[in-house]
């Protein structure tokens, strides 16, 4: 038997008290049998049986499309159809599959706006999708800008962001990032190393 099958088995077995003690409405009955979809999903993708997976974790997003987790679930989506478009040798097949890991993670966060997990997702899918719409890359800019002011100690969110900044030619914002990433975590070497890029590109060598 696969680890995958074996672990799926368990999941079943937890999940099955409370498939069998709910009452016969699809409200009630639903969050649970999306759980064993989204946990099957998981397990399908480590696995490296992608198209189930995805398959997976569609069905857990069509059981309870207003479950509060559902966001969770279209951020494992949206993370996973973003791995696919980097491995993807095909352009339009790459551009597909990052278009649709838009859509899934713009959802998320409309199920959980104020998320950290899925606004840094936000900044990565939309970072990618940048390549092929430069639009996107405003979103991605949007998002970071949020995690930046909830959470400082963020520092892959904050280089992330600086350079965005530097790509779009504006060194004195960049600037601004990594300053304040070095005021908060004094030890992060690349943000030094940045900062002076920025600050060079900025006309501000002193």
């Amino acid at each position: 038997m696969k680890p995958y099958a074996a672990a799926v088995s368990a999941a079943c077995l937890i999940l099955l008290p409370a498939v069998v003690s709910a009452a016969p409405s699809a409200a009630a009955t639903n969050p649970p049998l999306a759980s064993y979809q989204f946990a099957l999903g998981k397990l399908l993708a480590v696995e490296g049986s992608i198209p189930d997976a995805l398959a997976a974790f569609e069905e857990a997003e069509k059981l309870a499309p207003q479950w509060p987790e559902t966001a969770y679930v279209l951020l494992e989506h949206a993370q996973l159809l973003a791995r696919m478009a980097q491995y993807a040798r095909n352009p339009a097949a790459r551009d597909e599959s990052l278009r649709k890991a838009g859509d899934k993670i713009s959802e998320a966060r409309r199920l959980a706006p104020d998320n950290l997990d899925v606004l840094r997702a936000t900044g990565d899918v939309y970072l990618d999708l940048a390549g092929s719409d430069p639009k996107a890359l405003a979103t991605a800019q949007e998002a970071l800008e949020v995690v930046r002011r909830r959470a400082p100690g963020d520092a892959q969110s904050f280089l992330t962001l600086g350079r965005i900044y530097l790509d779009q030619n504006q060194p004195a914002k960049a600037a601004e990032v990594f300053r304040e990433l070095i005021d908060n975590l004094p030890q992060q070497r690349m943000a030094y190393a940045l900062l002076v890029e920025a600050l060079m590109q900025a006309n501000q060598p002193a």
